[in-house]
């Protein structure tokens, strides 16, 4: 046997696994690798009977074949993560539930009763990240690509668009009534995008991130596919004596060759498409196969990569020899996780069992010499991330749990070894000459009773390499396995992803017991830049915590006088649920640089202080009493010049000034005084303004008062008055209208108002104003605006004829006067003017019996209210607009037509020019004389009209002729 191993070898890369004497270890399956399940359990269902005495795999419920006759193989059945979860909590009846919102693609976080929680972490991916940007749990279930419309499902975002694509395009076509001819299968609650063909020759494929793995089977039969358990194709004979069960796994495609007589092919090759290489692409990773047989043998099954021109085929080789069909083999596609996390194993073996990077399984141990003398020994690595466990959190236990069993050489007190990286190392570029230190001052032994072949879980304490990598003591460089006790050789193999199959019950995984601390509060007091002295009050936000209520959170407060190099207690637990707390400052020394941090103790299982939450920097300084009030206004230094002011209700103002900096005014208490004697006290008022308006009815006008202000800063001290400032209230001038008395008439519309001004005050007229009215006061018919003038007189322009009253007010530069009145004064104007001559006569309209008249109309001074019409000099009519209608106009006749205006007081303008109108109305002939006028009119009635003119051809009459 170890001749034809080593013949294979020369033939084809071999992918994990060692050739042993007369046995095959190698338990790793071909893997694209997502991520890890965490869960412990996983159920597997069976169509078939079990065999008797056949050796069952904790992955499979049932034996792997139901009877040898049948050649048929037990199928994996992948429950949906809620059934685990459900099945986790009742197993752990102090687990409440999952804390969804603390999921990674790799982690599970579920809380407990007493408020603590526990992490389960793989390196397998446990959910899917949804369109949403949410992880959701991973469902395996496949659907047709035509009914993909109608799937309710929060599609992954991996295969959102070709999923979305697809069932568009297929819903339009049963829109049309046509069938798709050729439908795969999709997955679309998966962290990838997987396509399972209809017709196994098609094949079948995988992507994630813009890189897609195409596998085409080479010489394959034209099967079609059956749906097994919700998640998987089964094709019978795809190649002769072969059935194939593809399968949707959490990480990949598990494809599973079921070989039913010797007559099966002993090699199966896939073309593939997509960015192939040794190690696959960035996206994937290439797992080595392996193969069962009827009698439980398990062995390596041989790989290789080979290229015909620009195509690329996986070749899959395995050794029948001593096995008993049915034989299953396992080569698997899986995606690589985009969690930090790796595993690898290293030897020296070159030959048989060479180092491998990102395996799902290793081996730890020592091999015992062989035919060749050779000793060989392996070491495997882990890495898992665990930076889901929330900083600050408090690790209770961490314990890692790997599926295994012992390959060769049982001893009671051998027990593989688990240690503390101490070096990073890449997965992708380790060997046995540059793998990495191990730290040996810590390690960690398997729990459990090894025997020969004997599948189990085996578990470390890895709580002291967790502790240190989460609290940042040490890196987390991961674990490594070391089985190389002196004088005992023997081997254990470990599935870091799985142990032969790559999902189920042994799945390598994490827990982590630990507790959430408490969050971090928020000083809100004091503030950046305040300056603190005497009593000050300290606030924080609450905390939060899972198993303690916010009322039963206690706090510890410290305060640092110098930046934070040292601290000292304020208080070392307060009170439980307070959030604030009062300490005087009064004697810490003063600092420009102090601060107050806060931290919160939960007070439930495991009770742990959070992290601190830490204060802006602020200044400690002892408070001194403010300076005198400045700048106070009104007022002037010197009671023999005070200020005048307007007004009994002045705004007096003034500046705070303290010589500690940030203080504030809080009160300030304003005194006024006549003389020595004080009139007025504010007392203390409240207020921060620099401002005060003295109420009225205090101070009189031509008297000098003082005013003086004390301040408050916002530390009590109180500061000394202000210098007086003295001021005077004003008094507002006088006048006295001269001229014109009341209900007085004047014929001159041209009015002279005169006054004198006075002044208690001295100050001379600087602005004057007179207004008029027309209608008691109603409005102004008058206003000369506010002239800035010191004349004593004004005169109007002209105004209107009528009634009048008047008012006049001067103005001393600070005050306008009252105003004083005339009242009742009549300006009468006697009227000799009359209004223009109307012009520009012509006729605007015309019937048979009525003609219209319009002119341009005349003006006058008092308006003109009538025009007379003459009929050369009879008057024939009155019109109060510029036109007038005549009726009852007898045909034929010649007006000679001139206008007058008159206005209100009888005043009549000059008659207009001549207007001469003849009225002719209705169809007629006209007749001309030898010198081409006019010489009669004939009409259909018989009229006739004749025209007479003098010896100059003027028109000179005219005659009208009724019919006989």
């Amino acid at each position: 046997m170890l001749k034809k191993c080593k013949m294979l070898f020369e033939l084809h890369i071999i992918r994990g696994g060692i050739c042993l004497r007369k046995k095959w270890t190698g338990f790793a399956s071909l893997l694209l690798v997502v991520t890890l399940i965490s869960q412990t359990y996983s159920v597997y269902a069976s169509t078939y009977q079990a065999t008797a005495g056949m050796e069952t795999l904790s992955s499979i419920s049932h034996d792997v074949y139901a009877q040898i006759q049948t050649d048929v193989v037990t199928h994996q059945v992948y429950q949906p993560t809620s059934e685990k979860t459900r099945k986790l909590l009742q197993e752990d009846p102090e687990l409440l539930g999952e804390v969804v919102e603390k999921r990674t693609p790799t982690s599970k976080h579920f809380l407990r009763k007493d408020g603590t929680y526990k992490a389960i972490i793989t390196m397998q991916d446990q959910h899917y990240e949804a369109e949403d940007g949410k992880l959701y749990d991973i469902d395996t279930s496949i659907y047709k690509e035509s009914v993909l419309d109608s799937v309710y499902a929060r599609l992954s975002k991996a295969s959102a668009q070709s999923i979305k694509e697809l069932a568009a395009t297929n819903k339009a076509i049963r829109l049309k009534g046509v069938l798709p001819q050729e439908e795969h299968y999709k997955a679309p609650q998966v962290p990838f995008d997987a396509t399972l063909p209809n017709r196994f020759v098609q094949g079948y494929s995988i992507a994630k991130n813009n890189e897609r793995l195409s596998f085409v089977p080479v010489g394959a039969s034209n099967v079609t596919g059956t749906v097994y358990e919700h998640s998987g194709m089964q094709y019978e004979n795809a190649w002769n004596q072969t059935d194939v069960l593809l399968q949707v796994v959490d990480n990949g495609i598990k494809e599973t060759l079921i070989l039913k007589s010797p007559d099966a092919p002993h090699t199966f090759s896939y073309e593939v498409t997509g960015a192939l290489n040794e190690s696959l692409s960035n996206e994937f990773a290439l797992q080595p196969a392996w193969l069962i047989d009827a009698s439980g043998v398990y062995r390596d099954v041989n790989q290789s990569i080979r290229r015909d021109g620009n195509r690329a085929f996986i070749d899959v080789l395995y050794d029948s020899i001593d096995l008993a069909y049915p034989i299953m083999i396992d080569p698997t596609v899986t995606i690589a996780s985009n969690s930090i996390q790796q595993s690898a194993q290293v030897s020296n073996d070159n030959y048989y069992n060479p180092t491998r990077g990102n395996t799902s399984s290793f081996v730890a141990g020592r091999e015992m010499p062989g035919d060749d003398g050779e000793l060989y020994t392996y070491r495997g690595l882990v890495q898992y991330n665990i930076s889901s466990i929330p900083a600050g959190a408090a690790i209770r236990n961490a314990t890692l749990y790997l599926y295994g069993r012992e390959n060769y050489y049982v001893y009671p007190i051998y027990k593989t070894q688990v240690y503390r990286v101490a070096q990073p190392w890449n997965q992708n570029a380790i060997t046995w000459n540059n793998q990495p230190q191990f730290d040996g001052s810590w390690s960690s032994s398997a729990t459990g009773t090894p025997q020969l072949f004997a599948e189990s879980y085996f578990s470390w304490d890895i709580t002291n390499p967790v502790s240190q990598w989460h609290n940042g003591i040490s890196p987390n460089y991961g674990l490594a396995f070391i089985n190389e006790f002196p004088h005992h050789n023997g081997l254990y193999s470990f599935g870091s992803y799985s142990l032969y199959n790559l999902s189920g019950s042994n799945l390598g995984y994490i827990t982590v017991d630990y507790n959430d601390a408490p969050s971090v509060p928020t000083v809100l007091t004091p503030t950046s830049g305040s300056i603190l002295d005497g009593i000050q009050s300290i606030n924080w936000s609450a905390a939060s915590d899972v198993d303690t209520p916010p009322y039963q959170i206690r706090y510890h407060v410290q305060l640092s006088t110098n930046g934070g190099a040292s601290w000292n207690d304020i208080v070392s637990l307060t009170n439980p649920g307070v959030t604030s707390y009062n300490f005087d400052f009064t004697n810490q020394p003063e600092t420009t640089n102090a601060y107050v941090r806060v931290r919160a103790l939960d007070t439930g299982v495991g009770a742990m202080y959070g992290n601190w939450g830490q204060s802006a920097p602020f200044t400690i300084r002892h408070n001194r009493a403010p300076n005198a009030p400045s700048g106070t206004y009104p007022g002037s230094g010197n009671s023999a010049t005070p200020q005048l002011i307007v007004g009994g209700t002045p705004t007096l103002n003034w500046i705070f000034t303290d010589p500690d900096a940030g203080n504030t005014q809080s009160a300030y208490n304003i005194v006024i005084k006549n003389g020595a004697n004080p009139i007025y006290d504010s007392g203390w008022v409240g207020s921060s303004g620099t401002s005060f308006i003295v109420p009225g009815g205090i101070m009189a006008p031509n008297v000098t008062y003082n005013w003086q202000v004390s301040v408050q800063d916002n530390k009590g001290a109180i500061s000394p008055y202000s210098a007086p400032s003295y001021f005077k209230i004003n008094s507002i001038p006088t006048l006295a209208i001269t001229s014109y008395s009341d209900g007085q008439q004047v014929t001159n519309n041209i009015l002279t108002f005169s006054w004198n001004y006075g002044d208690l005050d001295g100050q001379a007229q600087t602005a004057y104003q007179v207004v008029g009215t027309q209608d008691n006061w109603n409005t102004w018919a008058y206003n000369s605006g506010e002239v800035n003038s010191s004349a004593n007189s004004h005169v109007a322009p002209p105004l209107a004829f009528g009634g009048w009253s008047f008012a006049v007010r001067v103005f001393d530069g600070m005050e306008w006067s009252n105003w004083v009145f005339r009242s009742n004064i009549s300006i009468v104007y006697l009227d000799t003017e009359p209004p223009t001559t109307p012009s520009n006569i012509s006729m605007t309209a015309r019937s048979e019996n009525s003609i219209t008249l319009t002119w341009n109309a005349s003006t006058d001074n008092k308006g003109v209210v009538s025009y007379d019409i003459y009929d050369s000099s009879m008057w024939i009519g009155s019109s109060p607009t510029n036109t007038i209608t005549l009726s009852n106009v007898p045909l034929g006749h010649a007006y000679v037509i001139t206008i007058k205006a008159k206005d209100p007081t009888g005043n009549v303008s000059s008659s207009s020019e001549v207007f001469y109108y003849t009225h002719i109305f209705g169809p007629q002939k006209y007749y001309y004389d030898s010198a081409g006028k006019v010489d009669y009119i004939l009409f259909p009635n018989g009229r006739k009209i004749d025209y007479q003119y003098d010896a100059n051809g003027n028109l000179i009459g005219t005659t009208l002729h009724l019919p006989n």
